[in-house]
């Protein structure tokens, strides 16, 4: 009885553990998808955050990097894909302490 006390205990304080802010109005969008030559990449940042763009190849290798300044709109990065190999790409966006992943495929 005294265990199932304590595990009630435990999950009421776990409960009441503030949680950290998460801005849900960010968003990645890469198109096309399927993509042959290029990628574009649009990031719903309203509030134009600074943030670091990272793609990677399907070996998980980081192949390109973009770092946008704060202020720098975001609805228009593109990467070039010529020449890549076929596959799962993805991109990893980190702004604000939050990192977003977006999955597409190259063909």
């Amino acid at each position: 009885m005294r265990s199932l006390l304590a595990i009630w205990l435990v999950l009421f304080a776990l409960a009441a553990c503030n949680k950290p802010d998460i801005d849900s109005d960010l968003t990645v969008v890469a198109f096309p998808n399927p993509a042959t030559s290029q990628i574009a990449v649009y990031i719903e940042n309203d509030q134009r955050q600074a943030c670091i763009i990272r793609l990677f190849d399907p070996n998980a290798k980081q192949i390109a990097e973009m770092k946008v300044e704060a202020g720098v709109p975001t609805d228009d990065i593109r990467f070039d894909l010529e020449g890549k190999v076929k596959g799962t790409y993805r991109i990893v966006v980190e702004i604000g302490g939050i990192t977003l992943v977006k999955t597409f495929y190259k063909v």
